[in-house]
């Protein structure tokens, strides 16, 4: 580890750039979650704690990264002294992280109804937990960081390398599904699935790729602390890709509503209709929308094919597409 003063741009310097860039990622979970407890009040209580205690934990998390760039340039205590701050951060960002790789396992699981891939990224999951413990418990023991960093090299490595593959591994589930359904069982919602697609890639490569980051620089650049300033990040990069999958909820229902009332049967296709995973499919009844004008303000007439004898003006609401319930509700 170098001890001159030109090396302190590197040891310094990424704790100061890690905690503007968290400063500001927390800024956006608070707004998203202030979203999310007003759009979508309705949630299980369970998912609204869980929300609030991932929301508690950042806040936190952003507390100790402040604490650590205090330390780092104001009391300038160096990597021989140990900071009990740092060592909070680490443990913080395995509990929002294995939050996280849970909430996205349960979707991969509801999505594709088969326990075998959730099951390896629970495990990858589990794998990744359990060494984030060992390093957590381990940091506090520590005398400085540079022991820290030699003795955990092996730990903190898989570590990584668990996290980044759980990560890659829920994210290729989530689209190999998605277009598995939007082109046997659902052709006719390929802009609502299209979408799906896009937004889980955003989330799941976002997390995979800032975990692959830190990962490549700690096992290529050992000298400095440049992976400590990409995993201050990590966390609010995690919670906020949880909190945009949740909010992206009332995008997708206005897609749906809206294929709706064009006339775009988001159901499977007559192919696959009678039977999928054990589940019947209802026909949905194909709705006509007349309009007239008599003089006065434009009149809609709505009617069905099957029931002829319903009440102008209303239009039946087609079942949830099992795919949107899937990929988006818990």
């Amino acid at each position: 580890m170098p001890s001159d003063t030109s090396s302190l741009a590197l040891v310094n310097g990424p704790s100061e750039i890690g905690a503007i860039i968290s400063s500001f990622l927390t800024g956006c979970l608070a707004v998203q979650t202030y979203v999310y407890y007003t759009r979508f009040s309705s949630d299980c209580t369970l998912l609204k704690i869980f929300i609030a205690g991932v929301c508690v934990t950042e806040i936190a998390h952003l507390c100790c990264v402040i604490v650590v760039l205090w330390q780092s340039t104001i009391t300038v205590l160096g990597p021989t002294v140990p900071s009990y701050a740092a060592d909070t951060v680490i443990a913080l960002t395995i509990i929002v992280s294995y939050g996280g790789q849970l909430f996205f396992i349960f979707r991969l699981l509801r999505l594709s109804g088969n326990k075998l891939l959730p099951l390896l990224c629970l495990s990858l999951s589990i794998l990744f937990a359990a060494c984030g413990i060992v390093i957590s418990v381990n940091a506090f023991r520590m005398a400085s960081a540079v022991q820290f960093v030699d003795s955990q090299f092996v730990v903190i490595t898989l570590d990584f390398v668990a996290a980044a593959a759980c990560d890659v591994a829920t994210t290729l589930g989530l689209i190999y599904h998605l277009r598995r359904l939007r082109k046997t069982e659902f052709p006719n919602s390929s802009p609502v699935i299209d979408t799906l697609i896009l937004w889980t890639m955003e989330t799941g490569l976002t997390t995979s790729l800032c975990t692959i980051l830190a990962a490549l620089c700690f096992v290529l650049m050992r000298d400095n602390f440049v992976w400590m300033g990409v995993y201050e990040v990590l966390a609010s990069v995690r919670a906020n890709a949880l909190l945009a999958a949740l909010n992206s909820r009332s995008t997708i229902r206005s897609k749906i509503a809206v294929a709706t009332v064009a006339g775009r049967a988001l159901e499977p296709n007559s192919k696959t209709r009678e039977h999928h995973d054990g589940a019947q499919f209802p026909k949905r009844p194909s709705i006509i929308v007349n309009i007239t004008r008599s003089g006065g303000p434009v009149m809609a007439d709505t009617t069905s094919n099957e029931d002829k004898g319903a009440d102008a003006g209303q239009i039946q609401e087609s079942p949830t597409p099992r795919f949107y319930d899937a990929s988006l509700s818990v």
